[in-house]
């Protein structure tokens, strides 16, 4: 995904071509330089010069320079971590964040779990994994599942991990298991969209299987995003699936799981799905038209086209904006 609503960031210098803290670290303490390639290496900074910071809601890319006081211990920790194989210094500051992940006061418990973002995983799954099965508070749990996914991207790139070995990754279990099992929607809400972040067979049958099994919308609404975000056409048949559930004439209940839907089928660029997407151009919801404008615009396709030049007359400006950008962009690909 790329930049996330809420993500405060501040300027940064230049070095070696990107975007890098070069001298002062949170509230202005003086820190030591660090070669651009040592930090990609241990904190994973992109092409901007931002980290990907988990939160309760998403992975966040944050200004290194952005990032709370506690957290930017973390980092200083990170540094010295390409020099200390042992990770003895890390490994002293986990024991030192314990007490506090296992307190009552949770917005220490997301600062120092948000610190987790920085140790490898093989230092610190398993407290990972406690945060995770907190009984207390679901926004502890919802953070936990984007901190998994993080640890698992790094685990695959580190070792080319293959799908069945993904399965069998506790940090992938954790996700899977409070998707299907957790008793709160936000939670099971978050562990969709973490898997949203990660690919392959075992993600997709996840998701599917939620897809048919799980009630409440926000829950239902995530998966479907996490879906189109996989860019594996075999989700088309669960989202079309479920799609025709919905009747586009008395959908406005449905709405935000319907528009969830649309939008995946659009990403995914499914044109055996065309038809299933036009069917809702007329809904009773003027959002869920407005995103059948956007999605249609993926087809170079003159059943799309057709369907835009009828929603022109819309009786809401912003489908009709929507309908004129996307139709141009149809017959720009029929050419």
């Amino acid at each position: 995904m790329g930049t996330a609503t809420g993500a405060f960031g501040v300027a940064t210098p230049v070095v070696g071509g990107s975007r890098v803290p070069a001298r002062l670290g949170c509230g202005g303490r003086p820190r030591r330089h660090v070669g651009c390639a040592g930090l990609r290496a241990v904190l994973r900074v992109d092409e901007t010069g931002r980290v990907p910071v988990a939160t309760p809601f998403g992975i966040v890319p944050r200004d290194p320079l952005s990032l709370p006081p506690m957290v930017s211990l973390a980092w200083e920790q990170a540094e010295k971590a390409t020099a200390d194989t042992s990770h003895s210094a890390m490994k002293r500051r986990l024991s030192e964040l314990e007490p506090t992940l296992e307190g009552r006061d949770v917005s220490r418990k997301l600062a120092a779990l948000q610190e987790l973002n920085f140790f490898p995983p093989e230092i610190a799954s398993q407290v990972l994994l406690k945060c995770a099965d907190d009984s207390v508070d679901e926004l502890v749990r919802s953070q936990a599942m984007f901190t998994a996914v993080l640890y698992l991207r790094q685990i695959m790139e580190a070792s080319q991990e293959t799908e069945v070995e993904l399965q069998n990754q506790p940090c992938f279990q954790a996700v899977v298991g409070r998707l299907s099992t957790d008793g709160s929607p936000t939670v099971r809400s978050a562990a969709a969209g973490a898997l949203g972040q990660l690919r392959g067979e075992a993600v997709l049958r996840a998701l599917e299987r939620s897809f048919m099994e799980e009630k409440d919308w926000l829950v239902q609404m995530s998966v479907a995003v996490s879906l189109g975000s996989l860019s594996d056409e075999r989700a088309t048949p669960s989202l079309r699936k479920a799609l025709n559930r919905f009747d586009p004439k008395h959908c406005e209940n449905d709405s935000l799981v319907v528009q969830g839907v649309v939008g995946a089928l659009g990403q995914l660029g499914a044109e055996e799905a065309i038809d299933d997407i036009i069917r809702f151009a007329h809904s009773n919801d003027m959002l869920v038209r407005q995103q059948v404008a956007e999605a249609l615009q993926a087809f170079a396709d003159e059943r799309a086209a057709a369907a835009l030049e009828t929603m022109l007359d819309d009786e809401f400006e912003v489908v009709r904006l929507q309908a004129s950008r996307s139709l141009a962009a149809v017959r720009e690909m029929l050419k």
